[in-house]
């Protein structure tokens, strides 16, 4: 169950103006798709990629920071509809451990990288 077994932590205190959160997941071989979800309100808080499900290389993640993507954030009983089919992708990975990173900041809004 991908709930009891990833779970982000915080890194650092974060302010009120920004707080950034990192996983740290194996990168099966073939890759790897996901959203974000809310540990309190599960699927009726997620985040996904502003790519198209049309086209699954505008969902794919880069390394580092620099290269991070905007992520849109579904709230509530649309969240299914909203976030259907748009999961986030790391492809360049294979068998490796990468650390998932979510920055969400008032100033630059949602964004997600790994490195």
């Amino acid at each position: 169950d991908a709930q009891r077994c990833h779970s982000f932590r915080q890194l650092g205190k974060g302010s009120a103006v920004r707080q950034e959160n990192r996983l740290r997941v194996e990168v099966p071989s073939g890759g790897l798709s996901f959203q974000v979800i809310s540990a309190k309100q599960h699927w009726n808080w997620r985040l996904y990629p502003n790519g198209s499900y049309e086209d699954p290389s505008s969902c794919e993640l880069r390394r580092g920071e620099a290269q991070s993507m905007v992520a849109c954030l579904a709230i509530g009983e649309d969240a299914e509809e909203m976030a259907h089919g748009r999961d986030f992708l790391i492809q360049d990975a294979d068998g490796k451990e990468v650390e998932v990173c979510v920055s969400i900041s008032t100033r630059e809004g949602i964004r997600v990288w790994y490195t």
